[in-house]
């Protein structure tokens, strides 16, 4: 008999302290930095930074997102991307993005694009009017042209469709998506960056008729849970041991830039995946040098 409570006992211990550090893993958020060097790059934008916030959903890092803002000062951003997501329509709390927002619009100019949960949950208009109202660059199907030194690096922002062009699956939104992409272009000018939440679709970002050198994209949380040996297991999108979770991935002249995220949604806990906070140096290439 005593021999069985020490078990269940050791039992209770060990899953105290797995969730223990799963929910740790759900707090702590990683930085991660990526040097990206390109022809293309104006030498003026040479050492341009830019901080990627990804996926918050609501999710709350250290009081008044403390923990977070932080982290985003201390690598002295030229710009924040946030691509998407900030809050979810399944627990909307705008209190908590404004949080954020508030306080990266006075570390850098902020620049947003909304992801699925903004564009499918009715307190995205109010949302928007929080964040112009502290400046934050809304670039849903919008351009932007950033002058430093008489160069020009362009933002993209590519909105995520309504959720009435979802009625015949993806066939509607991606046909809208396209077409706004085929307008944006036109307006592009100098070194091109495209905020785009969904990073599935990269071969038609990358499609050279674009001329987009850099794509900023979220949605896949790293894939949510990841294995040893096998990596994400499932993204939104893209389903079982999806493509695009994390990281930098290349077509041709095009890199994407994947982040896995902040926050969680309808699964609410990530294994073996931190929340992740990413920034991109960009770089003029070597043989410029």
């Amino acid at each position: 008999m005593r021999n069985k409570l020490k078990t269940l006992a050791l039992v209770c211990v060990l899953v105290l302290v797995i969730t223990a550090g799963v929910l740790a893993g759900n707090k702590l958020i990683g930085v991660t930095e990526y040097t990206l060097s390109f022809d293309s790059l104006p030498a003026a934008f040479d050492g341009f930074r830019i901080v990627q916030v990804s996926d918050l959903h609501n999710d709350t890092f250290g009081a008044d997102q403390s923990m977070l803002l932080e982290h985003i000062e201390a690598l002295k951003p030229d710009i924040i991307a946030v691509t998407g997501d900030m809050i979810d329509r399944r627990h909307t709390d705008v209190s908590a993005a404004m949080m954020f927002v508030r306080g990266a619009a006075e570390i850098a100019p902020v620049y947003f694009v909304t992801g699925n949960h903004e564009q499918w949950c009715d307190a995205y208009d109010d949302l928007k009017t929080q964040m112009l109202a502290c400046g934050v660059h809304i670039l849903d199907d919008d351009v932007q042209v950033l002058r430093k030194n008489g160069e020009e690096l362009t933002l993209l922002g590519l909105a995520y469709p309504a959720k009435s062009l979802q009625e015949d699956r993806e066939d509607r939104g991606l046909a809208k998506m396209i077409n706004t992409l085929d307008i944006l272009t036109e307006k592009t000018s100098g070194f091109c960056v495209l905020l785009a939440h969904r990073p599935e679709l990269f071969g038609i970002y990358a499609e050279e008729e674009y001329g987009i050198e850099l794509v900023l994209s979220g949605h896949a949380h790293g894939g949510q849970v990841r294995l040893p040996g096998i990596g994400a297991v499932f993204a939104p999108s893209q389903g079982f041991f999806p493509k695009y979770h994390m990281g930098v991935y290349t077509d041709d002249n095009t890199l994407l830039v994947v982040s896995r995220g902040l926050g969680n949604s309808s699964i609410p806990v990530r294994l073996l995946n931190p929340p992740e906070l990413v920034c991109v140096t960009l770089r003029c290439s070597p043989a410029r040098s």
